[in-house]
């Protein structure tokens, strides 16, 4: 059985997904999200955040475009490490001048812990 490469495909009506099923292929509006989503951004949203005390702190709401991580960088002014999470725990430990990324879609689902109030971390990610 011989397979022709060079055959012009006129229309898709069905392709297999990873789980082996029968769908339809993605519409022209669903390949648009999906190239929005993936595709760089168009402006920056940056900000310092200093926190007040030794207890875990909410960073502020900034809504994150689909697709885009969010970079946190401890100051290499910070006295000490800060610690970043969620609301319950704070595992991840930045000395001064580490960073990590995130992936989350609102600034605020990151909490902030340091062990001298004042210091805090710097936010910066891509946004439209």
């Amino acid at each position: 059985m011989t397979l022709d490469t060079n055959a012009k495909v006129e229309q898709i009506k069905r392709v297999i997904d990873s789980a082996g099923a029968v769908v339809a292929p993605a519409t022209e509006q669903l390949q648009q999200q999906m190239r929005d989503a993936l595709g760089n951004q168009d402006g920056l949203t940056a900000f310092d955040y200093a926190t007040s005390g030794t207890d875990a702190e909410q960073l502020p709401s900034n809504a994150v475009p689909d697709g885009v991580s969010v970079l946190l960088q401890a100051p290499e002014s910070n006295a000490a490490m800060v610690y970043v999470g969620s609301s319950g725990e704070q595992p991840i430990e930045m000395q001064p001048s580490g960073t990590v990324t995130v992936d989350v879609s609102d600034t605020s689902a990151v909490y902030v812990r340091a062990n001298s109030g004042g210091d805090g971390l710097g936010v910066l990610f891509e946004d439209g």
